[in-house]
């Protein structure tokens, strides 16, 4: 899943705010709903942002976890313990460890394929820009601007994180309650 120098040729796409929260060391299991074999060093893409932000080993994958054990490691998963039923409810059961989570010194842009929805395969450009190999183009500031993004790869989120039917989504607290009123 490493390059010859080192850096990830595979990105996981992890929203806010779970993805802030890998890179600061606070969550050390992202919860996900199927089990990976993947192992290694990989990239870690801001959803919806069009940018790689850091990296993380990923070690592990562990068995499905129950109510007691989620609500037992919340210091791992981050999950809020008044969303963990939601949680269980989507299936977003399944822990992937990761450790020696970093971010960039400036995030990477990426180019998303259609229909990549959890896992991307980076292109050979984007690896060894993550490497350090590589400068990034000038006109990755131009790009940034266009997309109304920051300098840290942030930006105005276009839309609450929401499941297929629209609802938001079980592991974005702050997404419920906030739903547009309904006009009746």
């Amino acid at each position: 899943m490493t390059s010859l120098h080192g850096a990830p040729t595979r990105g996981l796409v992890v929203d806010e705010p779970w993805v802030s929260m890998i890179l600061s060391g606070a969550k050390t299991w992202e919860m996900r709903s199927r089990p990976t074999s993947l192992r290694g060093r990989i990239a870690l893409i801001r959803k919806r942002s069009g940018f790689v932000v850091g990296t993380a080993d990923l070690t592990d994958c562990l068995a499905p976890l129950d109510a007691d054990a989620m609500a037992a490691t919340v210091d791992r998963h981050r999950i809020d313990p008044g969303w963990q039923q939601d949680a269980l409810a989507a299936g977003w059961v399944i822990p992937w460890v990761l450790r020696d989570a970093r971010p960039l010194a400036a995030p990477v842009p990426y180019r998303h394929p259609s229909g990549a929805v959890g896992w991307v395969v980076l292109d050979r450009s984007v690896t060894e820009a993550i490497a350090g190999r590589a400068p990034l183009a000038v006109a990755t500031t131009a790009t940034a601007i266009a997309r109304n993004v920051g300098p840290t790869g942030q930006y105005p989120p276009r839309r609450l994180p929401s499941d297929r039917q629209g609802r938001p989504h079980a592991r974005c607290p702050s997404a419920v309650n906030r739903r547009a009123p309904s006009s009746s």
